[in-house]
């Protein structure tokens, strides 16, 4: 058995080391080539700024935990400190997805007793679509309960009651919401007899960590921008068919159930949502009657799930964004949980869940190929392909400092502002109208968002920039434009 375990261990390491490799530096050609956009400016600038003293500081929210209480950001820091830069942040996204892995792993090998079964597991693991989606998407902190989340199954399982809290706290820690799910958890451990005594920890604990999160200190921040306030805050408009107010989303849900089902299903995009998050569990089928007992692990992706279904912005039913952590750990568990209970050949069952995994992709990857390749949505959108952000760029956007005064105003597309250095006073934008860059000194722009914003207002954007803007080209001799970077300067600006 220890040889066994000590070769599946090596084998899911060698794995990983690859895994953590290929992904990031998939990330980094992404990233030089198609700059993920908005939650990677917001919290490279959230981390520069607590760097700089200004605690949880950017142009976006203010301060991030005027929308999210993220205690865990600040170990974050860290990494950040040792490796200033938008990569580290992506990196790091890879190497938590993989060390979930690992964790996954020693949980599949307490519950299972089979190193290999365990393996498959694990590999499966890596291969879900949702999970790659993880290792591909923006930047984002939620990622990183995933392993926490895990580590409660594994303490759960061992009856290690006080690193169970600590993995929850830790869970907890990353964002005052992840309270919902790990509530939901301990709902199921509490209709199990052998883990009640864990479902009361976590419910308990849930419980306090949400109530004094959202209703003490968030409150006492001033927060006015949080899911929770009762304007329902940044976050409203993604359920407008229902309310404006948290209040206003729940009492229609409720008392319109009809309307609140058809609403899942109003999108191609939302048909597809479910079955390609759950089609894994089509391997559980032969389980009969013990199945729908199982089923009820996935009370825990529950809130995601309903918050993901009914939303109107996309990104919520996308595989490739952090929305679907609670998702994955559930599916996680109840793969492992079913395994289990599962009475012919476990090993043929694992080969089969791997290749049903693999199939999943090739699928995915057929039916949404942006998703998994940006450059196709580029090429389609604008007949281009995006030119690599280079050390040229960078030397531009250094050059500009020399430009810019302290005093100047600064707006940016999402998608370069990680990319500048002078990021104390920059604001960062969709451009989704004119309104959004009138008033500033200086816009920054890349070559898609450029010819985004020129397509989406044809005249209307043209004019404008011709009208109070002009570009620059060159200053005291540097050069201030490239195939990558452009940058406008309000005409009535005065430059010595």
């Amino acid at each position: 058995m220890k040889s066994k375990t000590r070769c599946t261990v090596v084998i899911l390491v060698l794995a990983c080391i690859g895994y953590t490799c290929i992904f990031s530096a998939e990330m980094s050609r992404r990233y030089d080539h198609y700059t993920p956009m908005n939650d990677l400016a917001i919290f490279e600038q959230t981390l520069y700024m607590s760097l700089q003293g200004q605690q949880q500081a950017n142009d976006i929210e203010g301060r991030h935990f005027f929308v999210h209480l993220s205690p865990f950001l600040y170990i974050l820091l860290l990494p950040y400190w040792l490796a200033p830069g938008a990569k580290t942040l992506l990196i790091a996204t890879v190497v938590m997805v993989t060390v979930a892995a690992g964790i996954f792993y020693w949980f599949a090998l307490i519950r299972l007793k089979d190193p290999w079964l365990a393996l498959l597991l694990s590999i499966s693991f890596l291969v879900y679509p949702a999970t790659q989606g993880l290792a591909l998407s923006n930047f984002h902190d939620l990622v990183f309960c995933l392993p926490f989340l895990l580590l409660l199954f594994v303490f759960q399982s061992r009856q290690k009651m006080l690193l169970l809290l600590a993995a929850l706290i830790a869970a907890l820690s990353v964002r005052e919401d992840v309270a919902l799910t790990t509530f939901m958890l301990s709902l199921y451990w509490l209709l199990q007899k052998e883990s009640r005594r864990a479902g009361l920890i976590v419910a308990a604990t849930s419980i306090v960590w949400f109530v004094v999160a959202v209703y003490v200190v968030m409150p006492f921040l001033q927060n006015q921008h949080s899911w929770v306030s009762p304007e329902g805050g940044v976050y409203a408009w993604r359920y407008r068919e229902f309310g404006g107010s948290i209040g206003e989303i729940l009492k229609t849900m409720a008392i319109r159930p009809v309307f609140t089902l058809t609403r899942i299903f109003e999108t191609t995009d939302k048909m597809a949502y479910l079955p390609q998050l759950f089609f894994p569990l089509l391997i559980l089928l032969p389980l009969g009657r013990q199945l729908p007992r199982l089923l009820l692990i996935l009370l825990m992706a529950l809130p995601t799930v309903v918050m993901n279904s009914l939303s109107v912005y996309f990104a919520q039913q996308s595989l490739v964004s952090h929305y679907q952590v609670a998702v994955i750990a559930a599916v996680a568990l109840l793969l492992v949980e079913g395994l289990r209970r599962f009475e012919g050949n476990k090993h043929q069952a694992a080969l089969a869940l791997l290749g049903l995994m693999i199939v999943g992709n090739l699928v995915a990857g057929l039916v949404y190929p942006a998703i998994y390749d940006p450059y196709l949505a580029i090429s389609k959108n604008y007949s281009l392909h995006y030119p690599p952000f280079s050390e040229d760029d960078l030397e531009i956007l250094q050059n500009i400092e020399g430009f810019i005064l302290e005093e100047d105003s600064i707006v940016a597309a999402y998608s370069i502002a990680s990319h500048y250095g002078g990021r104390k006073r920059i604001k960062h934008r969709d451009f989704r109208t004119v309104t959004a860059i009138n008033g500033y000194d200086f816009i920054l722009l890349d070559t898609a968002s450029y010819l985004r914003i020129r397509e989406r207002w044809e005249g209307e954007f043209s004019q404008f920039v011709d009208d109070q803007y002009r570009p620059i080209h060159e200053f005291e001799g540097k050069r201030m434009s490239s195939q990558r970077v452009k940058i406008f300067f309000r005409k009535d600006l005065v430059r010595r």
